[in-house]
């Protein structure tokens, strides 16, 4: 069990390294990477113990959710309001209908129709961290989890490459290019620079603070999840969690705090590799989805 933990713990910082360094890779993305290493891992003969891994890919769920909410900017992103707004609010409809009549469309044909639908929608107005959410909130199997994040991670990316080249210029004829007086740093760094890029007693001690106040809104989260439901209940934890990110990504000192986004996805990447060791091959491939 110490060294599974060690394994999962430690096997995020080889992935961000090794993807920084492998252009391929990159390209992959590390959170697929996790969940392929996570796989490999529970279905060769070396005692991996998927229970141990179930328990903590859930762990992480809701400590990945505040860092991720509280280190988002809000008061900066209200500065583009109107279009931001208006962009997110047709986003959120679109996702909606195309979900709304793929369900409709395959629902005689799909098992779990409605659970995919609902990850989706999550994952495609709010990312995978609102994927995994969406499908530890409706039970879904841990390996149709991982089974609809790499089916997004390989169409969505290829229909990234189509909108950022063919489709770049004919879009361009249509809409309007981008323009606004803030100043965003779009400089690429290496995955972990912004936590010990002051050094590294600092960066232990961001860690320290960031994944302690996310584990304390956890904490609170599960208690009030017992106070209202009697028990440990996962949509109620998930959306105190989600609330009090939200609340705490307006108080300023958070900002203060450097890389708290990419300790967050640390994290989600531990998730990724605890939640790919609890897939069993065999039954993956046996697994409906047409009928």
């Amino acid at each position: 069990m110490i060294l599974q933990s060690a394994v999962i713990l430690f096997t995020p910082a080889v992935l961000i390294i090794i993807t920084t360094k492998f252009k391929a890779l990159r390209f992959i993305g590390p959170i697929l990477l996790a969940y392929l290493v996570g796989i490999i891992a529970a279905n060769v003969p070396i005692g991996w113990d998927r229970n141990l891994s179930m328990t903590l890919s859930e762990i992480t769920v809701p400590i990945a959710i505040p860092l991720v909410l509280m280190s988002t900017n809000l008061v900066k992103w209200f500065h583009l309001a109107r279009t931001t707004v208006v962009s997110f609010i047709l986003m959120m409809v679109s996702a909606l209908l195309a979900s709304l009549l793929t369900v409709a469309v395959f629902r005689d044909q799909l098992d779990n129709s409605w659970q995919i639908a609902g990850m989706l929608t999550g994952c495609y107005t709010g990312g995978t961290p609102n994927l995994i959410a969406v499908g530890m909130s409706l039970e879904v199997p841990s390996s149709l989890i991982v089974l609809a994040n790499t089916s997004d991670m390989l169409w969505g990316g290829l229909y990234f490459i189509l909108l950022t080249s063919v489709m770049k210029n004919v879009y361009r004829k249509f809409l309007k290019p981008f323009q606004s007086d803030t100043v965003f740093d779009a400089s690429i760094e290496p995955f972990m620079k912004p936590v010990f890029g002051n050094g590294i007693k600092l960066g232990i001690v961001n860690i320290g603070i960031t994944v302690g106040i996310a584990i304390a809104c956890a904490g609170s989260a599960i208690g009030l999840s017992f106070l209202i439901t009697g028990g440990l209940s996962m949509v109620p934890i998930l959306l105190m969690v989600t609330t009090i990110g939200i609340a705490l990504s307006f108080w300023k000192p958070i900002h203060r705090i450097e890389g708290t986004w990419n300790i967050a996805e640390y994290i989600i990447l531990l998730f990724s590799i605890g939640l790919g060791g609890t897939v069993d091959l065999i039954e993956f491939f046996k697994l409906k989805l047409l009928s």
